[in-house]
């Protein structure tokens, strides 16, 4: 580094001023305006090409692998909701997905799946017509109508510039561009109107929907924040059933510390799984000619099906025993109301609503409840919030300078400027230069972006 200070190769404060400033003003966009429409062509073909792998990979990873993309099928034997058999062919997948309609799938996953494929097919369709209409008449609208003499046929000299608004010379033409702003906007707000009245069809087709009326959870209110005088199942039974507008519960219940039993149902759920791997790798081929699987319990190798089979039945015995003492565990500030009906659920919501001190909210599933959050006190729940919401703020701060460090080294002038012995490997390596420039640096700053949300969570 001294060497390098010495020799000059450093640039001056001045010049790394200039360079940061121009990162967040408007010279750095003015400058993607002159480059050459080639980089672009590149970075469609490293895209495609991407694709096209992802895609090669799973046609012929699906067939060899059954675990992963047949489970479905497998786990749901004797469900209604379960997927059809596919083969093992190469493109066998293409004939069932081809014939997936809509209620296919409401049958087979949920309804926030089937929202978040029309979400995708939305965006696709609204990408690919104003993409169609944008090359087919903005495009060549924009490049006939300016000052064409410096056009060649060289794509290595044709800069973006030509195909955008600043080319054109004509100022009569700026009339389409503003009769197609509001035929853009026509067309989104006909999908998007399109998609609502879809979406309302298909929420009242869904809670109509035998899949739904038979979820518990679909007909059952959680009530939060109860007081110490309300935390037993008949104290909220006659609480609700004195608030509510004519709606009896048919079930009350009040969530307990159920201590060790949630570790004792952990343990065994990790030991069922533990058992179905080593049967599964047991029983495939010719398992009588196989000897029978071991593993190592303190120091001394045993029969692993009988091990876990073992360990199986003690812990169901130790939690049925756990299961007897349920009324023996302390109440907690939770509890859940059932109802005959969805429908009788939504009324005693609706009733209860405004009613203090407890709040209420339709119940989501067990396995969705975090109930250390949930138990949370409302003063530790507020300190909790300001705190993330403070916590958020600082990250935003501190991930605004990746960002405009990824933004600086995507331009090879920058890095020219900073370390001015590279100018000759870029020189030398045009087309380097040129997809470092269009494709790997906005796909580096991509994937910053997509790591950002698990960083927040």
């Amino acid at each position: 580094m001294s060497a390098a200070l010495r020799n000059g190769s450093v640039p001056s404060q001045d010049t790394l001023q200039k360079i940061i400033a121009g990162i967040f003003t408007d010279d750095a966009q003015t400058k993607q305006q002159y480059l050459s429409i080639i980089g672009l062509l590149y970075q469609v073909g490293i895209n495609v090409g991407i694709g096209a792998g992802a895609f090669l990979v799973f046609v012929f990873l699906r067939p060899k692998n059954q675990r992963v993309y047949g489970r479905r099928y497998k786990a749901l034997q004797n469900d209604e909701r379960r997927p059809p058999k596919i083969g093992r062919g190469l493109f066998e997948w293409v004939a069932p997905l081809w014939r997936a309609d809509e209620r296919f799938l409401l049958d087979t996953v949920d309804l926030d799946s089937v929202f978040f494929l029309r979400f995708m097919k939305l965006g696709m369709w609204l990408m690919g017509i104003f993409g169609f209409l944008g090359m087919c008449i903005i495009v060549p609208v924009n490049f006939s109508n300016g000052n064409n003499e410096n056009v060649t046929g060289n794509l290595k000299e044709f800069a973006l510039l030509w195909i955008t608004l600043y080319h054109i010379t004509n100022l009569n033409v700026f009339a389409l561009h503003v009769v197609a702003a509001y035929v853009f906007t026509a067309i989104f707000f006909y999908f998007i109107v399109r998609e609502y009245k879809h979406y309302a069809r298909a929420k009242q087709d869904y809670f109509a929907s035998p899949q739904y009326l038979r979820k518990l959870q679909s007909r059952t209110i959680m009530v939060s924040r109860l007081p110490p005088d309300l935390q037993s199942d008949n104290a909220l039974h006659s609480f609700i059933a004195s608030r509510s507008s004519g709606t009896m519960p048919t079930q009350v219940s009040i969530a307990r510390k159920i201590g060790e039993l949630q570790e004792l149902v952990d343990k065994h759920e990790q030991s069922v799984r533990k058992l179905e791997q080593v049967l599964s790798k047991y029983l495939a081929g010719d398992y009588q000619s196989k000897p029978r699987p071991k593993i190592k319990v303190a120091g001394a190798q045993v029969d692993a099906i009988e091990h876990y089979t073992l360990e199986i039945e003690s812990l169901e015995s130790t939690i049925n025993q756990a299961r007897l003492e349920t009324e023996t565990f302390k109440a907690t500030s939770i509890g859940f109301v059932s109802y005959a009906s969805p429908q009788m659920a939504h009324d005693a919501l609706r009733s209860l609503k405004s009613v203090g001190p407890a709040m209420v909210s339709m119940a989501p599933h067990p396995k969705d409840i975090i109930w250390s959050n949930a138990q949370m006190p409302k003063s530790k729940r507020l300190s909790r919030l300001w705190m993330a919401r403070l916590i958020s703020v600082v990250i935003c701060f501190i991930a605004f300078w990746p960002v405009a460090a990824l933004t600086f080294i995507g331009s090879a002038v920058n890095i020219q400027i900073l370390w001015r012995n590279t100018t000759d490997f870029f020189t030398r390596h045009n087309t380097l230069t040129t997809i470092w420039q269009n494709t790997f640096s906005p796909l580096i700053l991509a994937l910053y972006y997509i790591m950002m949300p698990h960083i927040f969570r």
